[in-house]
């Protein structure tokens, strides 16, 4: 462990660096942690300049049944909002290619828009005559987009460097009276994560670097914990509205081809494929690796 004078921006406690293996392309992975909020995130700007060897559409294709269940379990959480039996105003940020914005466009009360920094993912969107926007979040989003009853972000907001600008931009557009934010999300206190942790202190970091997503242009900078992203979302007065939802994590029938959609060593891919199916009956009943967040405006 390494000394560190950074200080955490979600609850004030002290980064250090932690000990990691993770090399990617020649660069050395800075791993940080807050021992106190138990928040991992990686220092994304040493990684600027690694190219990236993934293919953005087969990595989406690869997580369709997952991505689709899971975005059904959180629009079943919209639903049940209360005061929402009438019109729902929303925005859901990283559309990809508008899965989830196919899904609410079943539901008549549901008015989303989209945006999606993508060119690609955004294309195809656009080309099913959804209601998306090109760009990042929250730069790009559109002025008079504004009075949302909902923000979602499906896998999206552990890529995100600067949450505290989204949230700031969130508690502009979102009612006041009463508004939700979905953060639908990787944490850290799965089997994954844990397991690819291990690893990589063991000196077998292949799998801790594919968690992190290293070889694609989009990694994650974030893996929060429940405490961290519940401190962060109470900075701007947004509590806790139920109980965290356990989320699906693998695909049974689609386990190599998850792997194998980002590229690593043939001997980790063939290892982690083997070990994956050896332990899939197990690994439903073992910590959760991605959970859904509902919060509300207090």
């Amino acid at each position: 462990m390494r000394k560190s004078n950074i200080t955490c921006s979600i609850c004030g406690g002290i980064v250090k660096e932690k000990k990691t293996n993770m090399v990617v392309e020649g660069q050395k992975v800075k791993l940080l942690y807050c021992k106190w909020c138990k928040h991992y995130s990686i220092d994304h700007k040493g990684l600027t300049q690694i190219s990236t060897k993934c293919n953005y559409l087969e990595l989406l294709k690869s997580v369709d049944k997952v991505r689709n269940y899971n975005y059904s379990l959180v629009v079943e959480q919209i639903l049940r909002l209360p005061c929402y039996d009438l019109h729902i105003n929303g925005l859901e940020v990283g559309s990809a290619t508008g899965s989830f914005l196919e899904l609410l466009g079943k539901y008549d009360i549901m008015n989303f828009v989209g945006i999606e920094p993508m060119k690609e993912s955004y294309t195809i969107a656009k080309d099913k005559r959804l209601n998306v926007f090109n760009g990042y979040f929250p730069q790009d989003i559109p002025k008079d987009i504004t009075d949302l009853d909902v923000v979602v972000f499906n896998d999206t907001f552990e890529h995100i460097p600067d949450s505290e600008e989204v949230l700031r931009e969130c508690d502009k557009i979102t009612k006041k009276d009463e508004s939700y934010i979905f953060i639908n999300l990787p944490v850290n206190s799965g089997f994954f994560f844990k397991t690819g942790r291990i690893l990589d202190m063991l000196g077998f970091p292949d799998a801790f670097i594919r968690l992190w997503q290293l070889h694609t242009d989009s990694p994650h900078i974030h893996y929060y914990s429940n405490r961290s992203i519940e401190k962060l979302l109470k900075k701007y007065d947004f509590r806790l509205a139920s109980r965290p939802i356990n989320m699906m994590v693998l695909d049974r029938d689609n386990i190599e081809n998850r792997v194998k959609a980002v590229p690593m060593k043939k001997k980790s891919e063939k290892m982690i494929i083997r070990g994956v199916k050896l332990l899939f009956p197990f690994i439903r009943i073992m910590p959760n690796d991605t959970k859904c967040f509902c919060f509300k405006r207090v």
